[in-house]
């Protein structure tokens, strides 16, 4: 269901203040603000939904790059570097901390259990997401800045276990009567998918630990797939919905309005194009549906600066499918009209359909930005259940989930448009996809061969999401990454992300970190990524 985002402020005495000892963590509570009995939890819970959504958004702007999803324009460190986690996603991670905890003292004096629930589950991703990306980071001092206004680090592994113990609890709340929720921007208030969030998302969590604990992440992932209560579905896809609207705020997803108003203003990734249109015996049928062409100008293609420059790895892919290789900071010339955009799926643009129409032509036909952020689907669930049957004692048919895998994304992708299109993927074309997955899985020499086609595949189901991909890729070292020809030195592949600086110079307990360093799950060599 797609929402118009109205951004509903809370009332001055809701906004949660910042300390002056350390920048972004202390958010001490105002002795002005209003009391238990006058809070609206709909009003926070509201908050906390949008905080949580522009933090994914922010971590997904930095991590699609990195793994080739969109173009990487110059070295990695401009991406995973002290910056690359700015000040908006950072107090946005403890807004949400702080906001979920005003609700749980609300529901000490109302029946608010699913409020409650609700709030604890994007609390939990919402750090979950810190986490994979930072490794340790304030969680038991955050918050209270009278008691603690230079908050130390917690250890990742262990806050892991606490946010699986706070999902159980807000499970808990959730099979609790309740007050009616008039502000869920997710599910209308579907609860049932909701516990779906929370098992799924602790499902994620054991899956992420499959490489330090394979014997206890496959029984714990066993138990959630018994219990049948995470996401399967489409109908339970976790997801983020934008609409078209442009009134009273503009409620269009954020990657159309930078893509579809004035010109792009990024490059896809030729890597990630090649996948999907000459890596197999035919053309992915997601194809026109993730990317869009604005021009068939031979003559921009001409002037293309890495034409004739051996030295990059594809330059251009052909049929006018214009980007750029991995880190090429060359020099941009006039072509934000002709250079290949995000397309329908999922960030609301448009579909390919040979119209070679700029992205703000007014006779293009485009989803107006009524897209959405992709954050836990039921196909991804299906590429994790696959790569746990592989690579663990998880009692479970890899190819079968890798299948269904496949099955779900495209079924997703192909109905996103809904106008009648000639172009358009067929079921057909979904068979002979998987046919040729299947033929090259079941020839693969070993078992390491099989682990490198199901991610990626979920590398190719992912689009949109370059936080799980980012996931994938240190976790396996897959899905086998063409190597870099440029001449210029990207630097060193990022393991892990560093603190913001605003928090480390005004934190005397935070030490900055180095992007060589590897979050707990990840216990692969040092040169495991290059």
């Amino acid at each position: 269901m797609r929402h118009t985002i109205t951004k509903i402020f809370l009332v001055i005495g809701l906004i949660m203040t910042i300390g002056c000892e350390t920048t972004d963590l202390n958010l001490q509570d105002n002795p002005n603000e209003l009391g238990p009995e006058s809070a609206d939890p709909n009003f926070i819970l509201n908050k906390i939904q949008l905080n949580f959504n522009d933090i994914f958004n922010g971590m997904n702007e930095k991590t699609m790059p990195i793994v080739r999803m969109e173009h990487l324009y110059g070295a990695y460190g401009s991406y995973a570097g002290s910056d690359a986690l700015n000040f908006g996603q950072w107090f946005d991670t403890y807004a949400v901390l702080k906001n979920s905890n005003l609700i749980d003292a609300l529901g000490e004096h109302r029946e608010i259990s699913h409020h409650q629930g609700i709030a604890k589950i994007l609390k939990a991703y919402t750090l979950v997401l810190n986490i994979d990306l930072l490794n340790d980071i304030p969680y038991s001092e955050a918050g209270d800045g009278v008691n603690f206004p230079q908050p130390k680090t917690d250890d990742a592994k262990g806050l892991y276990l606490e946010l699986i113990a706070e999902l159980d609890r807000a499970i808990v709340l959730l099979n609790m009567d309740s007050d009616k929720i008039t502000s869920d921007m997710f599910f209308n208030g579907n609860i049932e998918n909701w516990i779906k969030v929370a098992n799924t998302l602790k499902l994620k969590m054991y899956f992420n630990q499959r490489l330090i604990d394979p014997a206890g992440s496959a029984a714990a992932i066993n138990t959630i797939v018994t219990e049948g209560k995470y996401i399967q579905t489409q109908s339970e896809d976790f997801q983020f919905a934008y609409s078209n609207a442009t009134t009273p705020t503009d409620s269009r997803h954020p990657r159309f309005k930078d893509n579809y108003i004035k010109g792009a203003n990024v490059f896809m990734s030729n890597f990630y194009m090649y996948l999907l249109k000459d890596s197999k015996l035919m053309v992915d049928p997601r194809l026109r549906y993730y990317i869009y062409r604005q021009s068939n100008d031979n003559e921009k293609i001409e002037a293309i600066p890495c034409k004739g420059d051996t030295g990059f790895n594809f330059c251009y892919i052909g049929d006018y499918y214009y980007g750029r290789d991995h880190g090429d900071d060359d020099g941009i010339p006039s072509d934000t009209q002709s250079r290949t955009i995000f397309g329908a799926y999922p960030f609301g643009g448009a579909y390919d359909n040979d119209n070679f129409l700029t992205g703000f032509d007014s006779d293009l036909t485009t989803l107006e930005g009524a897209g959405i952020n992709p954050i836990m689907l039921s196909s991804y669930v299906d590429f994790m259940l696959a790569e746990t049957s592989l690579t663990t004692s998880f009692t479970g048919d890899s190819k079968a989930y890798l299948v269904a895998g496949i099955t779900k994304s495209m079924n997703k992708v192909t109905s996103f448009v809904k106008t009648e299109v000639t172009k358009a993927a067929i079921d057909s074309d979904t068979a002979a996809y998987i046919k040729i997955v299947t033929t090259e899985y079941d020839a693969a020499a070993d078992d390491a061969e099989k682990l490198d086609i199901i991610v990626r595949e979920y590398y190719l189901a992912a689009f949109g999401n370059g936080i799980e991909t980012y996931n994938s890729h240190r976790r396996t070292g897959y899905p086998s990454l063409i190597p870099t020809n440029l001449i210029k030195d990207l630097g060193i592949y990022p393991r892990s992300f560093l603190y913001p600086t605003d928090e480390v110079n005004s934190n005397a307990n935070f030490k900055q970190k180095k992007v060589t360093d590897q979050v707990f799950w990840d216990i692969n060599d040092a040169d495991f990524i290059n």
